[in-house]
């Protein structure tokens, strides 16, 4: 008997419509911040059909390249499941992997980190297990992966200091009412596009790469040896651009 059960970063559902059919759930909310998944997930679990395409990563053979699926639940769910789109970064509840990778390397934690952390957040030692279940292995593909997927459970005991909000960007950008920083990044970066805006400028279909090389040298910017391999890496980076915007 779970009581009411909530699901973070649920997807398309089948981890909560699981767990509400098969387990005794009052509530079981499934949260997600992708549209679509959600809009996937309230279709199947109302017992309708869903057609739509798979794309494998590495297709078997050529009729594998685009596949037609149809997508079904077992049977309608029944009632007490809910569905929210939000936001859950906020919270934190672990099934899966420990191998997700984040602008903080720090905050990468193995098991036992994680085991340590939950205690010191108030919560009891935590149950754990850890299994390997398959993981993006379509039949109609090359590519797959076996992951071993890290639960915890454990009941809250005592409370502690809250953790300070989480802020994905400065108030800087979310309010736009404090001066924007000018930080050493935001100066080389400044300097760097003055010098692709200078870069671009140059070219009027009669300058070579040498040619080019030889004004900004002149223009004290930056020496010949220097200038020759970084117009040729930025025009490279162009061009690549380019061919990608126009479908090639």
């Amino acid at each position: 008997e779970l009581g009411n059960v909530l699901v973070l970063g649920a997807g398309s559902g089948r981890l909560a419509y699981d767990l509400h059919m098969q387990m005794s759930c009052d509530q079981t909310v499934a949260l997600d911040f992708n549209p679509m998944l959600l809009l996937v997930a309230q279709a199947v679990t109302r017992g309708n059909e869903l057609s739509l395409h798979e794309f494998p990563i590495a297709p078997k053979s050529l009729e594998d390249d685009v596949i037609l699926r149809t997508l079904a639940a077992p049977e309608p769910v029944r009632d007490g499941f809910q569905l929210v789109l939000g936001d859950a970064l906020r919270r934190w509840v672990n099934f899966g992997s420990l191998a997700f990778a984040g602008p903080n390397r720090a905050s990468q934690y193995s098991p036992e980190e994680c085991k340590a952390i939950v205690a010191e957040c108030g919560f009891s030692a935590p149950r754990v297990s850890e299994t390997t279940i398959p993981y993006m292995c379509s039949p109609a593909s090359r590519h797959g992966r076996q992951e071993k997927v890290f639960t915890f459970s454990a009941g809250k005991e005592r409370d502690v200091a809250p953790p300070a909000r989480y802020r994905a960007l400065p108030d800087w950008i979310v309010t736009g009412k404090d001066p924007v920083p000018l930080t050493p990044e935001f100066r080389t970066q400044a300097m760097t596009t003055q010098i692709y805006s200078f870069i671009m400028s140059l070219i009027d279909g009669k300058r070579t790469l040498k040619d080019m090389a030889l004004v900004l040298e002149k223009q004290q910017l930056m020496s010949r040896d220097e200038a020759e391999p970084a117009i040729r890496s930025f025009l490279t980076k162009m061009y690549d651009d380019a061919q990608r915007q126009s479908g090639f």
